[in-house]
């Protein structure tokens, strides 16, 4: 088309030119009846071209229209999208913190029950001990006690002899 246009405009410029050049030369009437219809020729293809050249220009209108409504329609959707990640990302948030505020609050009660049962072991060990020796001395008492008694009792004596208590 450009081509077209480009030897239509060197194709009037050459009649021009012979038309300068011939000036001198008286064109016969034929002639000169030539040369206006191959301008008006020309003219109209020029209205064509124009006319082509408009309906390209209200094309490239209607696509940059629709390209100018896409770009809204999904800059609006970004924007929609980029909000629910907001949301999503502070919900989130959210849930991770009340965990790990419930991660803590166990991590402290069973901290909690680990010293109270250290505790309740120790004290339970030292009252264990205390009443084992408490037992140990009194059975030494009574095996004392009876390593008296078998100083006088014969057959007592024998028995504790046996259990090698004498």
């Amino acid at each position: 088309m450009k081509q077209r246009c480009l030897y239509l405009v060197i194709l009037f410029a050459l009649f021009c030119f012979f038309f300068q050049i011939n000036s001198a030369f008286a064109l016969t009437p034929a002639e000169e009846k030539q040369l206006f219809q191959i301008l008006g020729e020309i003219k109209g293809e020029l209205k064509q071209i124009n006319k082509r050249i408009d309906e390209v220009n209200k094309r490239i209108d209607d696509t940059n229209r629709y390209i100018d409504e896409v770009k809204t329609e999904l800059n609006k959707r970004i924007d929609d999208t980029n909000r629910r990640i907001d949301e999503v990302n502070r919900s989130l948030n959210d849930r991770i913190n009340k965990l790990i505020d419930i991660m803590s609050a166990i991590t402290a009660v069973f901290g909690g029950l680990v010293v109270a049962m250290m505790g309740l072991v120790f004290w339970d060990r030292k009252t264990l001990i205390e009443k084992a020796v408490q037992r140990v001395e009194e059975k030494s008492r009574l095996v004392a006690a009876l390593r008296e008694l078998a100083k006088t009792d014969k057959k007592l004596a024998e028995v504790m002899r046996s259990f090698g208590l004498l």
